[in-house]
């Protein structure tokens, strides 16, 4: 059983074997998780062992990604702010909380490094 959004390549799955059925579910386990988190304002960071993987197969599970799961979840939590951006009403520092950035200079930065703008000309463009 393939995890949901994960491809790997005929390389990765030479160099590790399938996962197990119990590492499957703390994959699913460790993607809700993320994907709850990306809303939540200063979230604790993932603790794998209490969703059954290690942090190395972990970060093995998001190569063919060629993201960490920090980026990943990062990723979400811009997806997120995207789409509250396009609300006028909320401020750049409400969208960054409620996207679960832990500030806007953060949530600005990361914004711009991902889009190549500033949150206020996404908004007003």
């Amino acid at each position: 059983m393939k995890s949901p959004g994960i491809r790997r390549d005929d390389r990765a799955m030479d160099a590790h074997p399938p996962p197990t059925d119990r590492e499957q579910l703390g994959i699913l386990h460790v993607l809700t998780a993320m994907n709850a988190k990306k809303e939540a304002p200063h979230p604790a960071p993932l603790r794998t062992k209490a969703h059954f993987v290690s942090r190395r197969f972990l970060d093995e599970l998001f190569e063919p990604l060629n993201e960490t799961p920090a980026e990943h979840l990062r990723r979400l939590r811009l997806r997120r702010a995207v789409e509250l951006l396009a609300d006028p009403r909320p401020s750049i520092a409400q969208v960054a909380e409620r996207s679960g950035f832990a500030d806007p200079t953060t949530f600005t930065r990361a914004f711009h490094r991902e889009f190549g703008m500033l949150p206020r000309e996404f908004r007003h463009g």
